[in-house]
């Protein structure tokens, strides 16, 4: 493994503590994304690392998360379209009838009658494109939220290669008069499944050795690989009431 963190290239995240609106302070932060160039000494065996999903978790020191301001599921949001065919099928039900002058027997006409029911049904399929606005930026609760691009069919994650939060105030935070200190932590974690390498020599790897490969080097990117359980830090920042 190279003698830098690839990390590094993955996520930025800055934060900075002011003044709040209806509360003492209010954090904002700034949180980037893009893909992590991975390479040896050489120059070569070059790959790629990018994350499909993380999570920015706030722990506030000193201070008290005002209820109902956190940044809800209204940033970063994209539009996602999708392709929908309805089918419509339709029964009918009657009955038919002809009446045939065939010939005159006596002078009376013979006029039979060949009749009979009829069932007929018909479909028709119509498409249409759905537009939906989807957030990118999630709020789960207890100050944590996940940052996830939307996809089309719900299933395949984009990789993450923006500004996802630019900005925005996370929280609003009331001052514990008891605390001489407060501060506001925040952490910007990533899943090692949700961590996806590409590139150079590992295009030739199995679906199963790519797999081996991830978690070895998920827990390579680890700052304390000794502690590491499936989870990588890829940015940090901390602030305290005197930037506010």
């Amino acid at each position: 493994m190279p003698d830098r963190n690839p990390v590094v290239d993955l996520a930025n995240i800055s934060t900075r503590l002011m003044a709040g609106e209806t509360a003492d302070h209010a954090l904002k932060a700034t949180v980037v994304f893009g893909p992590g160039e991975v390479q040896d000494e050489e120059g070569e065996h070059r790959f790629t690392v990018v994350a499909t999903r993380a999570f920015l978790k706030v722990k506030p020191e000193g201070m008290t998360t005002c209820l109902g301001s956190e940044l809800g599921n209204d940033d970063g949001l994209v539009v996602a379209k999708e392709k929908k065919t309805v089918k419509t099928s339709v029964g009918v039900e009657g009955t038919v009838g002809a009446e045939l002058d065939l010939a005159v027997a006596d002078g009376v006409p013979i006029k039979p009658t060949l009749a009979g029911s009829a069932k007929g049904a018909y479909s028709a399929e119509r498409e249409f494109t759905q537009e939906r606005s989807l957030p990118a930026v999630k709020y789960r609760g207890s100050e944590m939220w996940e940052l996830c691009e939307p996809s089309e069919n719900g299933k395949e994650r984009k990789p993450l290669n923006r500004p996802l939060i630019g900005g925005r105030v996370l929280l609003e935070l009331e001052a514990d008069t008891a605390s001489n200190r407060r501060t506001a932590h925040s952490q910007l974690s990533v899943y090692q499944r949700d961590l996806d390498f590409k590139g150079g020599w590992l295009n030739c790897l199995s679906r199963n050795q790519k797999k081996l490969f991830g978690i070895l080097a998920a827990k390579t990117l680890t700052k304390e690989p000794a502690l590491y359980s499936g989870t990588v830090v890829l940015a940090s920042s901390e602030v305290g009431d005197g930037d506010a």
